[in-house]
């Protein structure tokens, strides 16, 4: 059973590695991303 826990948290330790480390691509990825859809909006109606 503790071998669970073993592998759960070393998966979690890769994915806060993993996010801080990306974490600035990511964010401008998402912020190019709103932008696309802000400037394509539509209204229904």
């Amino acid at each position: 059973m503790t071998e669970y826990g073993l592998i759960l948290g070393l998966v979690a330790l890769a994915a806060v590695v993993a996010l801080t480390t990306m974490g600035g691509s990511i964010s401008a990825k998402f912020n190019e991303i709103i932008s696309k859809l802000q400037g394509t909006s539509t209204t229904n109606g």
